[in-house]
C-alpha cells in the first residue's frame, strides 16, 4: 500500500504549495510535484471536495486558498488542534463513485484513515472485525488503511490483553477548514480555478 501513502504525501505537498502561495503556473505546479496536469486538476478537485476554496490570481500568477484550509499528517510537532482536525477529517461525508475527474477512492481513504486514527489514538476497545463492521469496510479496505497508516509513519500495535490498538509514536493526521464544508450534493462540484 506504499502507492496510497505516496499519493497522500503528494496531495499533502500540493496543499502546502497552495497554502504557501507558491508562484507557479499550472504546468510548473504539476512539474514540481512530478505529476500530470490532469492529475493536478484531480488534486484541486479533491481539495475543493474537502472544503477548500482554491483560487488562482492572474496578476501574481499564484494559486491560493481563499479560506483557512490545511491538511497534514506527521509524527512530530503535534498541532494543538490535532484531535479536532482528525475529527473534522473523519466526519467528512462519504462520496459515491461516478466522477472520473474526482479521486473518490483517495477522498474516502483519507476519511477512513482519520476514523481509524481516532480509534487508535483514544485506545477504543474493539477488534479489527468490530471496527470493520462499524466503518462499513471490507477486510481488504481495512488492510489497505492499516498498511497506509504505517507507510505514512504511524507505529501502532494491538493489545490482546486490553483489547484495543495503541500508538507507539506521536502520529497524527487531520484537516482544518475555516468555513463549514458546503453541501456538495451527490458529487463534488467542478473546481473553479479562475483560469480560462
Amino acid at each position: 500500500m506504499k502507492r496510497h501513502a505516496d499519493l497522500i504525501e503528494n496531495f499533502r505537498d500540493a496543499c502546502l504549495l497552495v497554502e504557501r502561495k507558491s508562484k507557479l503556473e499550472r504546468a510548473e505546479f504539476a512539474q514540481r510535484l512530478g505529476i500530470s496536469e490532469r492529475h493536478l486538476f484531480r488534486y484541486h478537485r479533491l481539495m475543493k471536495g474537502m472544503g477548500a476554496d482554491v483560487q488562482f490570481c492572474r496578476s501574481v500568477r499564484r494559486y491560493y486558498f481563499a479560506n483557512d484550509f490545511h491538511f497534514d499528517y506527521g509524527t512530530s510537532h503535534l498541532p494543538s488542534t490535532a484531535d479536532e482536525d482528525a475529527r473534522f477529517l473523519a466526519d467528512l461525508p462519504a462520496l459515491p463513485k461516478g466522477d472520473e475527474d474526482f479521486p473518490v477512492h483517495l477522498y474516502n481513504m483519507l476519511r477512513n484513515l482519520a476514523r481509524i486514527h481516532i480509534v487508535i489514538k483514544n485506545s477504543v476497545p474493539g477488534t479489527s472485525e468490530s471496527f470493520m463492521a462499524e466503518f462499513g469496510l471490507t477486510r481488504r479496505k481495512w488492510k489497505e488503511c492499516i498498511l497506509t497508516l504505517r507507510n505514512l509513519g504511524a507505529v501502532f500495535t494491538y493489545s490482546r490483553t486490553d483489547g484495543h490498538f495503541y500508538y507507539e509514536n506521536n502520529f497524527w493526521i487531520g484537516l482544518r477548514v475555516g468555513v463549514p464544508v458546503l453541501d456538495l450534493g451527490p458529487l463534488p462540484r467542478p473546481l473553479s480555478t479562475g483560469e480560462g
